[in-house]
């Protein structure tokens, strides 16, 4: 346990410049936190999850993170390929508004619910190219498969998130003390059964029977990336890996905030007339909001970017190890050692 120390308070007060944010004043300087992304802890349920380390984020740094990272940002994420699938979000908006339309309950509406069953659409169509494993619902909702899939994301968080003595006293891995063991293999058993045959199917598409004319979702990029030599630059395992990251991210992270803005704007009625206001000026109430229409909606935008930064979401969370000695708002922070970014960056005094 000594791999996780306690912070040494320093005498002087973080430093930065701040903002005024709509909910509540004040940023922390994130620039002081770039020494401390680097490096994750090991444990047993990052490593199941992450298949040995071979995604961005539970990766440490390293060669291959930096090429998990470009591939990331150049690839998956460019704008080329962000227009080139604009057509399955703004399909899953039409749909989801067609699903909350038909509720049995109109005026009852579960915020979460909503926003669950978009992003796993839209990540969906984006990361596999269709909205469904196997049946689809008749409501317009998750089917029985998408639901087995999200409730396995969300198992697999909680193990990770969760205390695990063997974090800390690897030696009793095996023994599956408290059951945590066990509980993260099946989640991750169930994401495999759901991932694994598209992956396998695709990847057998392209690398036998010549694929399709052009890539058409982000499973086709992952596969069809050459190295220098002009071989597959990732292997099943990596790409697998990869497919549980952006399961995560695309649902877990977009869900939280989507609930805490809303919420926050709900104890906060003069900011919800504002950004009411401000969608009645931008789009009109003859049409839906588009994706073109983001760009102009300022203010709801610094009301999201609010909620991240008074809830923030997983990207914070995990453990990280620093790779040099640091100092972060106004805490020693031992090079080597693993500690809470989002802990600490929610006490430095510039938030609630």
């Amino acid at each position: 346990m000594a791999d996780h120390r306690e912070l040494v308070p320093y005498d002087h007060e973080p430093t930065g410049s701040c903002v005024d944010p709509p909910f509540h004043g004040g940023y922390a300087n994130v620039d002081s936190l770039l020494p401390l992304r680097r490096d994750r802890s090991e444990s047993y349920s990052s490593n199941l999850i992450s298949h040995g380390y071979k995604e961005i984020v539970f990766s440490s740094y390293g060669e291959n993170w930096k090429l998990m990272k470009k591939m990331m940002t150049t690839k998956l994420m460019s704008p080329t390929t962000l227009n080139k699938t604009l057509g399955d979000r703004t399909l899953e908006a039409d749909n989801i508004v067609t699903y909350v339309f038909n509720l049995p309950q109109p005026g009852c509406i579960n915020v979460r619910d909503i926003a669950l069953t978009y992003c796993h659409a839209v990540m969906m169509r984006m990361m596999f190219g269709q909205r469904h494993f196997d049946v689809a619902a008749e409501d317009g909702g998750l089917g029985p498969k998408e639901k087995e899939h999200m409730d396995a994301i969300y198992r697999a968080l909680d193990c990770f998130f969760s205390f695990n003595v063997t974090d800390y006293l690897p030696f009793l891995r095996g023994w599956n003390i408290d059951n945590e063991e066990e509980e993260v293999r099946e989640a991750v058993d169930i994401l495999n059964r759901c991932n694994d045959p598209i992956i396998h199917e695709r990847m057998h598409s392209w690398r036998n029977k010549g694929g399709k004319e052009t890539e058409e979702d982000w499973l086709d990029i992952l596969i069809t990336l050459k190295d220098d030599q002009g071989m597959p630059l990732f292997t099943f395992d990596e790409i697998r890996a990869q497919c549980k990251d952006i399961n995560v991210a695309t649902i877990d992270n977009t869900m939280n905030n989507v609930e805490w803005t809303i919420a926050e704007m709900l104890n906060n009625p003069g900011i919800l007339e504002k950004a009411t206001t401000e969608l009645d000026v931008v789009v009109g109430k003859d049409r839906l909001v588009q994706e073109s229409d983001i760009p102009q909606l300022n203010y709801i935008k610094a009301c999201s970017r609010e909620s991240f930064r008074l809830h923030p979401a997983n990207a914070f969370m995990p453990p990280h190890g620093a790779r040099q000695d640091t100092t972060l708002a106004g805490y020693f922070v031992p090079k080597g050692k693993n500690h809470s970014v989002y802990y600490i960056y929610g006490q430095s005094g510039a938030t609630r």
